[in-house]
């Protein structure tokens, strides 16, 4: 029965490996997953190469020139048990941490490994803390999320929220009256060489007529219509009327 085994990084680095065929490695991995659960497979070239090899042109001696390979670098050892002949993995106990292991091929020893199931202290190759120290690092741990909990906290406290917010926020400054709206206006450079107030008398007896009635006085129109006013041409007539037009209310542009 083939079985999921593990390799580790160390396994390309190895002298001992190195000194193998990359064919040779290769067969030593695939070995591993047809081993029992104590490192052992039945001595076979030709099993070997149905298992690892099934679809290359490797016959058997070439898998035996394989295994010889094996052998003399030290990564398997073969044993004979009552006539039938055995390959070891030499370093499988090191490398190889099964929880449960079933023996299928006897030991060297001659015994079949024993059906066994390894202890939590077994499988973990970490050291194992005690509950206690387990304990302090959880309450550490706990401490720290506190301390982030109280610093949300202050967070929140310290930015109002609801009426407390509205209350902070500060005070709308008031609109400005038309007049003061025209005072700033006029003190405006953008707009120096324009009478100001009176084009907005102009502008007031423009909406007036009966054509203009849908339009209105905002303050975003009486922006447009001074921006069209020719500087040149806004001299103050002594004999017009147009400052004396006061009725008109500007609105503002929403």
């Amino acid at each position: 029965m083939s079985r999921i085994r593990t390799i580790k990084p160390q396994f390309f680095t190895s002298e001992q490996v190195a000194d193998c065929s990359v064919a040779a490695r290769l067969a030593f991995i695939g070995m591993w997953c047809f081993c029992d659960d104590y490192g052992i497979h039945p001595a076979s070239p030709a099993r070997l190469k149905m298992e690892v090899f099934p679809a290359d042109g490797i016959g058997r001696e070439e898998i035996a020139g394989l295994v010889d390979e094996l052998k003399r670098a030290g990564l398997i050892e073969e044993y004979e048990i009552e006539g039938a002949r055995y390959w070891r993995v030499t370093g499988w106990d090191k490398h190889q941490k099964i929880d449960s292991k079933t023996g299928l091929y006897p030991l060297p020893s001659g015994e079949v490994g024993q059906k066994i199931r390894r202890t939590f202290a077994e499988r973990s190759p970490n050291d194992h803390r005690t509950i206690y120290e387990r304990s302090c690092k959880e309450k550490d741990k706990d401490k720290d999320k506190d301390k982030d909990k109280d610093k949300e906290v202050g967070q929140n406290a310290s930015s109002p929220s609801g009426d407390d917010a509205s209350a902070a926020k500060p005070a709308k400054a008031a609109a400005m009256t038309d007049e003061q709206f025209i005072d700033s206006l006029a003190n405006n450079p953008a707009y120096a060489g324009i009478d100001v107030r009176r084009e907005f008398g102009k502008m007031t007896a423009w909406l007036a007529l009966p054509k203009n009635k849908a339009k209105k006085a905002t303050k975003a129109r009486f922006l447009s219509w001074l921006n069209r006013c020719d500087p040149g041409m806004n001299a103050t007539d002594p004999n017009d009327n147009w400052d004396h037009i006061n009725g008109g209310h500007l609105r503002v542009c929403e």
